[in-house]
């Protein structure tokens, strides 16, 4: 079983073929940014465990696949011209991770 935490806060747990939601997760609704974000992290944990990306699992890695899964390159790059806020309401995602993926792509130029 591997415990997922997002900003403090566990989130979810992932055995072996199945996840589970925290409650507090659980009880948003469908399409809800942190939960697709939780949803995320969980299928990279899922991946880790099936050995289907290099591990060990950490919750700074799950919310890197979760970006890179929610936030792909071509689509930030298509959208350059959104500020933060836009591109975390198109994306469905959070604000602190729309900025974060960008912060990403301006240190890879």
């Amino acid at each position: 079983m591997q415990l997922l935490s997002y900003d403090g806060a566990a989130v979810a747990v992932a055995g072996a073929t199945r996840v589970w939601l925290a409650p507090a997760i659980d009880d948003l609704p469908c399409g809800d940014p942190l939960k697709r974000f939780v949803a995320a992290m969980c299928l990279y944990a899922l991946d880790v465990r099936l050995e289907l990306v290099p591990g060990p699992y950490s919750d700074q890695r799950a919310e890197l696949y979760a970006r890179c899964l929610l936030l792909s390159d071509r689509a930030i790059a298509a959208a350059a011209a959104l500020s933060d806020a836009e591109l975390a309401e198109r994306f469905g995602v959070a604000l602190e991770q729309a900025r974060a993926k960008r912060g990403e792509l301006q240190t890879e130029q």
